[in-house]
């Protein structure tokens, strides 16, 4: 295993134990999204490792459509995930320009006709092999869209968010989100830098490792912060229910 194989594993256990903890936490509203676009990301993650994709690809052809449909899956997964955050705040008012499908769809088409324009013949987990092409830096632009370009609607409101005492509870989890759109357009620079200067690979994935670990944390992060407030919820009915027991039983007592 790679060590980026590794990174993934340690993801997948994260995803995997807030996964058992969503389910099993009653929950409403946000929680079956939220749950899909885990559920999604486990997909991706594991269609990533280097011991996967290529029985996975070969069985798709072999010619990196994996590559492609992890793409796809994960432009719905910021769709979903930006809709869903910022619904809360705009409060049934206008959808902001950069959280509008338009986004979405373009980065779903600009990511299918620039790797088709790269005509990959042969299995490749980034298509790195084609790094300076237009159709490369394309690829990867499109195929991102979905998380660079929202960053400048999304960030502002969840900086506002975390301000909110209401929200007290999810304010690691909004701040991990924050981060990871922040660094998303670190991403974005740092691949077209890659466009223009190969040798500069692996400073940008270490840039997309954490602009990753930043979404996959933010995403671990609310079930359990859910299932804190709904233990402390219930400590506070069950004291509740202790005090109208004691009066009872001194009640019961005199009589």
């Amino acid at each position: 295993m790679t060590l980026s194989d590794y990174v993934a594993v340690i993801f997948l256990s994260g995803l995997i134990t807030s996964l058992a903890v969503r389910l099993l936490t009653p929950g409403r509203g946000s929680t079956k999204t939220l749950l899909i676009c885990q559920c999604l990301v486990v997909y991706t993650v594991t269609v990533s490792l280097s011991f996967v994709f290529p029985v996975y690809d070969a069985m798709l052809g072999g010619r990196s459509y994996a590559n492609l449909l992890s793409h796809l899956v994960l432009i719905l997964v910021y769709a979903l995930l930006s809709r869903e955050i910022s619904r809360p705040f705009l409060r049934g008012g206008p959808v902001p320009l950069l959280l509008r499908n338009w986004v979405f769809i373009t980065a779903a088409i600009g990511t299918v006709l620039s790797f088709a324009s790269l005509s990959i013949g042969f299995s490749s987990r980034g298509a790195d092999e084609f790094i300076g092409e237009i159709g490369w830096i394309a690829y990867w632009l499109f195929s991102t869209m979905g998380l660079w370009l929202v960053a400048f609607q999304m960030v502002p409101l969840l900086v506002k968010a975390r301000r909110n005492p209401r929200l007290r509870k999810l304010r690691s989890s909004y701040f991990c989100l924050m981060l990871g759109y922040a660094m998303s357009v670190l991403m974005a620079v740092g691949y077209i830098l890659t466009w223009v200067d190969p040798d500069l690979v692996p400073v940008r994935e270490v840039v997309v490792l954490l602009t990753m670990l930043a979404l996959v944390i933010s995403l671990i992060l609310v079930p359990f912060a859910k299932h804190r407030r709904l233990n402390a919820g219930a400590g506070v009915a069950l004291g509740q229910h202790r005090r109208w027991r004691q009066p009872c039983e001194r009640v019961r007592h005199i009589t």
